[in-house]
């Protein structure tokens, strides 16, 4: 079944707002699908276009949740993201973002939001790529969407074959 929305919080500011699929151009969706694919195997991928360069490391993961952090080339952690698509794991999450945080947030960890979300929280590291902060949040939605819809849907076909 595939997730059409997702509540996107960033945890070191506290804001959030609901990111929808239709906001993601289905060929980058089915690009991020097959890097995911790699990145879940390999344990991590270099990001492709990111500049500075990045890479994903990822931490743990599971078919409807990912735990995973963003180091710059010199493997210097700068954010931390968790998806959770499904109520299963969302707790754990939710808890490992705030208890293993180096870094203020402004989130409640009391308030576990109701899934399917995607949590970004700033690494220390965040200040040596500040540049970061303008692609960032935007990629990690769209791994967001990828992971959670791994299998195409309906509209996904149609639209890659129009």
């Amino acid at each position: 079944m595939a997730i059409f929305h997702l509540d996107h919080l960033i945890l070191h500011d506290g804001s959030s707002r609901r990111a929808w699929l239709h906001e993601v151009q289905p060929e980058l969706l089915q690009h991020l699908r097959h890097w995911l694919a790699d990145a879940l195997e390999r344990g991590h991928s270099r990001i492709p276009w990111s500049r500075p360069i990045c890479d994903i490391v990822v931490r743990d993961h599971g078919p409807d949740w990912l735990y995973a952090t963003i180091c710059n080339e010199e493997e210097i952690p700068i954010a931390t993201l968790a998806i959770a698509g499904s109520g299963t794991i969302a707790a754990r999450l939710w808890g490992v973002l705030h208890d293993s945080s180096k870094v203020e947030l402004k989130s409640d960890p009391a308030a576990l939001p109701p899934v399917p979300w995607l949590a970004l929280r700033r690494e220390p590291g965040v200040r040596y790529v500040p540049d970061t902060e303008s692609w960032l949040p935007d990629f990690a939605r769209c791994v967001a969407f990828a992971h959670l819809n791994r299998r195409p849907t309906v509209t996904d076909e149609a639209d890659a074959s129009a």
